[in-house]
């Protein structure tokens, strides 16, 4: 099915209970949300590659709820091993593990891209053991939220990198 902004996918749709694996596509390739917001729970994303962006799971325009997953050994060439959210996403990430994703920035996770806002907000969510070369375990470009429990690992190149393009005003 196409989704788009008019006719979205709804939290109505639900994944429950799988394994997706061995995914391999330019972007998302183990899952790819756009206009989309599925509820996702007990899934195991594994061993996908993304050419590009979302290695993983690429998420755009939407705002999935993810509860009860395991991310781990995921590749992107460029962006977002474990998870790419990007383009006015908000996913809400509650007990999950993101762990030994690569990805050229954020290995586990990267949050913005082209300049857009993505915003997850994450309870009890661990990123760990992931590589990049630049943001190892989490790259943002604008905000992301955390709440009790989460915690990022340094990864190859350090936990956590927040940066703004240059036109952006940083919020206190």
């Amino acid at each position: 099915n196409d989704f788009t902004e008019e006719n979205p996918l709804t939290s109505s749709a639900q994944l429950d209970g799988f394994i997706i694996q061995n995914g391999f596509t330019d972007n998302g390739a183990g899952i790819y949300n756009q206009h989309a917001s599925p509820q996702l729970t007990n899934l195991v994303i594994r061993n996908n590659v993304a050419y590009y962006q979302g290695g993983g799971m690429y998420n755009e325009n939407g705002s999935p709820w993810l509860a009860n997953i395991e991310i781990h050994g995921n590749k992107s060439n460029y962006v977002g091993g474990g998870i790419l959210n990007g383009n006015s996403s908000a996913p809400v990430m509650t007990n999950m593990t993101i762990t030994g994703n690569v990805a050229m920035y954020g290995g586990g996770m990267y949050n913005g891209n082209f300049e857009t806002n993505a915003a997850p907000i994450l309870t009890n969510v661990t990123i760990s053991a992931n590589r990049a070369e630049e943001g190892g375990g989490r790259q943002t470009r604008i905000r992301s939220t955390e709440h009790g429990g989460s915690t990022p690992d340094p990864g190859a190149s350090g936990g956590r990198r927040t940066f703004r393009p240059p036109d952006k005003k940083m919020e206190p």
